[in-house]
């Protein structure tokens, strides 16, 4: 009887180690693809490995914005329609999602039990891993409700995060929103609070819907440098104070930024660890103006700034009418990407992880 308990248990871990190592597999093979050094920009191709440019008719469909650890940040999120493993999941009207097999053209509706809620603002969907996840951004204190469906258009978990507070003033009720999503990786989905009076940031497991909650809102996350995927964490931007507080670990500590005091706006933080895993590469920048405000190297370690550059602006503004910017940061090598996409043009400088030394760059500027 002894032995056999013990071959159960054997079989358990076995079975947990295998499956673990395919769990990692499905992006580390992504990861070490051969095109994943081809990084698209502007039209063309440019190789990280030499920094030319290289012909697109040499270049598989897979790039480094699609085929490597970074994807997720490049794709962001859908408001319609999102393919995965032969299959096509597209939003439907009344808080519906149909999903399409692409080889026989058979649709099927999936069950939809929020038909008759209003929604508050879009829905969107998201690729992780494993599966497809459906955000329905609902009305009043239905909040935000999370479905992640398989290949088969089987439902492997439902999620339920609350995203308004009631507000009760003399004649006066309503439900004001204060959560929105933030960012989301291979294993997690990351909501926040852009109300500061209400200090919250969830974290949802992408793999079991299983949900982390913090009394505080960030502006950005810190990913694990292997896979680009675990949240180890976050940074949150203190506008009063001129600082920077990061959350890594187990621990907390805060770095001085001078021009980050007084700032009014609503500010995002991007993030990407060097190879030494303790060189935290971060840009702050407002999502509705023109270039960088802050962009720097911190040793997680010794908790130090290590150094900081200035990113060279686009040559020409057109300010009129509504802005909006949004920046890319990665990593390739010993090299720290960084991609701007704003209303008057895009850039992508390149810089030294250690050092921030200026690489090289293209684009507008």
């Amino acid at each position: 009887m002894q032995k056999k308990y013990t071959l159960h248990i054997v079989c358990i871990i076995i079975g947990l180690f295998f499956f673990n190592i395919l769990q990692a597999q499905d992006t580390l093979r992504v990861e070490v693809s051969p095109w994943e050094h081809f990084y698209y920009f502007d039209g063309k191709y440019l190789n990280l490995k030499t920094l030319e440019w290289q012909a697109s008719v040499d270049i598989p469909a897979q790039s480094f914005r699609s085929g490597s650890k970074f994807t997720p940040r490049f794709k962001g999120l859908s408001i319609d329609k999102i393919g995965y493993k032969g299959k096509l999941f597209q939003i439907t009207p009344n808080n519906g999602l149909s999903m399409l097999d692409l080889i026989t053209q058979v649709s099927v509706a999936l069950p939809n039990k929020e038909k008759t809620m209003e929604r508050y603002n879009q829905n969107f969907l998201l690729g992780v891993h494993y599966g497809v996840v459906y955000v329905k951004y609902l009305n009043q204190d239905n909040g935000y409700i999370l479905y992640k469906y398989d290949e088969k258009g089987t439902e492997l978990f439902e999620v339920q995060l609350p995203n308004t507070r009631f507000v009760k003033k003399e004649k006066l009720e309503y439900y004001r929103p204060y959560l929105g999503y933030l960012c989301h990786t291979h294993s997690d989905i990351v909501f926040s609070s852009y109300d500061p009076m209400e200090q919250k940031t969830f974290v949802v497991d992408a793999w079991n819907g299983a949900v982390d909650e913090y009394d505080f809102q960030v502006q950005g996350v810190i990913r694990d440098q292997e896979l680009d995927s675990d949240i180890l964490g976050f940074v949150r931007v203190d506008q009063q104070a001129g600082q920077l507080i990061i959350n890594y670990k187990a621990k907390e500590f805060s770095v001085d930024i001078p021009q980050l005091k007084g700032e009014t706006r609503r500010l995002r933080v991007e993030t990407v660890l060097g190879k030494d895993t303790k060189t935290l590469s971060l840009v702050v920048y407002d999502g509705a103006a023109t270039g960088v405000i802050y962009f720097g190297g911190i040793d997680l370690d010794t908790e130090q700034i290590v150094w900081k550059k200035q990113v060279r602006p686009l040559k020409e503004v057109d300010t009129a009418g509504y802005y909006y910017s949004t920046i890319y940061l990665s990593a390739y090598g010993d090299n720290v990407l960084l991609e701007a996409y704003e209303k008057s043009g895009r850039y992508l400088q390149i810089f030294d992880y250690k050092t921030g030394k200026y690489i090289k760059g293209f684009g507008d500027f």
